[in-house]
């Protein structure tokens, strides 16, 4: 087969989301498939793009850069069905979107969906945002022969909200990177040091979004400095531009800055370390299509406490510890729990890391290409 895929998202230098989602898994089918071509279809304009682009460690990896604005040719595709993918890339037996773009082709077309945020909160997004992505949506539900679904949870969304009938769908999760175990001691010093960061420290990952919650976590850390919990901090790592103004502001209103820090933007090689020099992972978001840091910190040896929402009980099972994510003092008493208790610590870190062996991206590379031959 040859099968298309759009790495659009890779070439940027702080990858979140689908840009992540979009290298892992190419780099994952890279490992697994040595038999089928990928023509890796990138559009932009960017001077670095060339070489951000995928190097692949096999000859069947071939890369298609377009130097065209994305929004031009997303209007082209979202109002007609020209161009087709098969004037940029040539002849494909399939094209895969990993993420809300499916540009019109003659081939068959398969799409990933990660999530309906913007459908379940149209509160979180703006008026323009939310009619894009609508746009999009009826796009692919027009266009895709098979729609990825990351979780049970987004599969069900999908269903609510377009005609999409279930047969079309299958659920793949997303997958774990192989860089993510327990880290050695030097490692976590090393990060330690280099972050300024306490021994004793709660970790949260990610955006500061309005779903993510992070007020009431705020307020569940300041629950248990006032309980006496005084020797550990509060630590978020994520770009400072995705909401976290707010954060602070919290903080310094709660009288807990001193006990509070932002990071900012952690590479990708420096996460490993610092989940793993961490106490506890805690994840209050109050909607997420998947949520992979839960896996990433429990692959590297971190206790998780997170939201007792569906999608995190798909995929953490057993292995973390949740709370009500509404109720500051639950989220506050669950911490608590974990920390003074070294039995369950250590039961949590056990099943943790079994469960994240099973979300490994080889494991999802490998049903990611019975699905291209399930509709080739």
């Amino acid at each position: 087969m040859i099968i298309g895929f759009d790495a659009s998202k890779i070439p940027y230098p702080h990858r979140r989301g689908w840009g992540q989602y979009s290298l892992q898994l190419i780099q994952a089918l890279s490992r697994v498939d040595h038999e089928n071509t990928y023509k890796l279809f990138y559009n932009h304009l960017r001077r670095a793009s060339r070489q951000d682009m995928f190097r692949g460690p096999i000859p069947q990896f071939k890369n298609r850069l377009i130097p065209l604005p994305a929004g031009i040719l997303d209007r082209m595709w979202m109002n007609r069905e020209m161009p087709k993918i098969e004037w940029f890339l040539g002849r494909v037996d399939i094209f895969h979107s990993p993420f809300e773009r499916l540009p019109p082709a003659r081939c068959r077309k398969l799409a990933t969906i990660h999530d309906l945020i913007y459908l379940r909160f149209p509160e979180l997004h703006g008026e323009s945002f939310y009619r894009d992505s609508s746009e999009r949506l009826k796009k692919i539900c027009e266009r895709a022969d098979l729609i990825v679904a990351v979780s049970d949870n987004t599969r069900e969304d999908i269903c609510d909200f377009t005609r999409i009938p279930p047969e079309r769908i299958r659920v793949v999760p997303d997958g774990v990177h192989e860089r993510f175990r327990p880290a050695e001691q030097g490692d976590r010093e090393h990060v330690l040091l280099r972050y300024n960061l306490p021994n004793a420290f709660l970790l949260y990952i990610g955006a500061a979004t309005p779903h993510k919650n992070l007020d009431r976590l705020i307020e569940a850390f300041k629950i248990l400095v006032d309980s006496g919990l005084t020797n550990y901090s509060l630590v978020f790592a994520g770009n400072l531009r995705w909401g976290y103004d707010h954060v602070m502001t919290k903080a310094r209103e709660l009288g807990i800055w001193d006990k509070t820090r932002f990071l900012g933007y952690v590479p990708d090689p420096h996460l490993p370390a610092l989940y793993s020099a961490a106490t506890l992972f805690v994840f209050p978001s109050l909607y997420e299509g998947f949520g992979m840091p839960i896996l990433e910190a429990m692959a590297s040896g971190t206790v998780v406490a997170c939201s007792d929402i569906k999608v995190f009980r798909e995929v953490a099972g057993e292995a973390a510890l949740f709370f009500d994510p509404e109720r500051p003092e639950e989220i506050s008493s669950t911490v608590y729990r974990i920390i003074y208790s070294s039995a369950l610590r250590e039961d949590l870190l056990r099943k943790g890391m079994e469960r994240a062996e099973g979300f490994r991206w080889r494991h999802i590379a490998q049903r990611v290409v019975r699905l291209y031959e399930e509709i080739c």
